[in-house]
């Protein structure tokens, strides 16, 4: 068997959110032979000329991909398309393959953001065997518009290769990226005091003086909420590009998996519910600025809540939402045997979770 995942590339010259994708690939290439098919990244909103050179290297692109997959191809099977989809080019994109289509026994949308069923059908209809979706109601539109099983994939990563359950915890309070700003200002001030005793990061994952590909700025981020005591993870359901879906979000998973007391609003979308319900997954803050300062204290100052989420977070991200998990449910969904790596992959992820139980 053999695996083939068509995806934007990893460089540096990627836009720095792309390293939440690292994790998921090594952590697939470890269960099973698995090829990377990469598409040059392109601007978000192109302008006439970048979509001119695109188009320019629609040919060279489409050479080096088939013939790539010609030479990787396992004649005995099955091989496994996976085509991880973040925009409508993404699944455009594919169309530089189409020869070599009908060469892959299974083929999969693997829908990562916030990509709208109802933008997808002239390339995506009738072309796939499942599609996959990070949110739950989202997944329900693409089996709706496409009329093929979807199935909800709650966000994931390599939980087994970074889990990080160990107590040094330096760093306070840890938040990347997206805030809730009826609450964050007050936070953020009060805990950046001149003489206060208490360590906030604001992380940047890229900055102007570094360009380094996923795998390294992965590495930076897992190992920031690694040494961490709480991390914020707010509802992105405020959000335009999120159609007020409220889905579980890359966030959540790298903070468990790091140790992390996860504090914010818990997102309250399809399937959610079930992919969180231990205690304590996400402690909800209070919707005022000096309130919210007060609840964090109080998490702060409750050493002994802290480690007890710290292991109960480590072991069910290790449970629940490392990518092998995804990954062996799809191969059953679709009738393909798990891999022996898989099948110890799997192992390791319960061996590893009791044993961070038991101290």
């Amino acid at each position: 068997m053999k695996i083939f995942i068509l995806t934007t590339d990893f460089t540096a010259e990627s836009p720095p959110w792309i390293n939440i994708f690292w994790p998921h690939y090594n952590a697939i290439r470890a269960s099973a032979p698995t090829v990377l098919l990469t598409t040059p990244n392109g601007a978000e909103e192109p302008t006439f000329q970048e979509k001119l050179a695109e188009r320019r290297r629609r040919k060279p692109d489409a050479k080096r991909l088939q013939a790539t997959i010609e030479a990787e191809l396992d004649p005995s099977g099955p091989n496994l398309l996976l085509v991880w989809a973040l925009r409508r080019r993404d699944i455009d994109r594919a169309t530089l393959i189409e020869p070599l289509w009908d060469r892959f026994s299974h083929k999969v949308l693997t829908i990562v953001d916030n990509l709208q069923a109802r933008h997808t059908t002239d390339h995506a209809k009738g072309r796939y065997d499942r599609v996959t979706s990070f949110c739950g109601d989202l997944a329900r539109d693409y089996e709706k518009t496409l009329g093929i099983p979807a199935l909800h994939f709650p966000p994931h990563t390599d939980a087994l290769t970074f889990a990080t359950p160990g107590p040094y915890r330096p760093i306070d309070l840890f938040l990347v990226g997206r805030r809730d700003m009826g609450v964050w200002p007050q936070i953020h001030h009060h805990f950046n005091a001149p003489g206060r005793n208490r360590l906030s990061v604001d992380f940047v994952s890229r900055t102007r003086n570094t360009r380094d590909d996923s795998e390294a700025e992965f590495r930076g981020l897992i190992g920031g909420y690694g040494k961490a005591k709480a991390a914020f993870a707010f509802d992105p359901a405020r959000l335009d590009r999120f159609h007020a879906r409220s889905p579980l979000t890359e966030r959540w998973v790298h903070a468990w998996t790091a140790g992390c007391t996860v504090i914010g609003s818990a997102p309250t979308g399809a399937g959610v519910a079930e992919a969180t319900d231990w205690p304590d997954s996400t402690i909800n803050l209070p919707g005022t600025g000096p309130e919210a300062v007060e609840a964090v204290e109080a998490i702060l100052a409750d050493e002994e809540g802290l480690a007890r989420r710290r292991v109960r977070n480590v072991a069910e991200a290790l449970r629940r939402h490392d990518t092998r998990h995804r990954l062996a449910r799809l191969l059953d969904e679709l009738g393909i045997p798990r891999t022996a790596a898989l099948e110890e992959g799997l192992s390791d992820l319960r061996s590893r979770a009791d044993a961070i139980e038991r101290g």
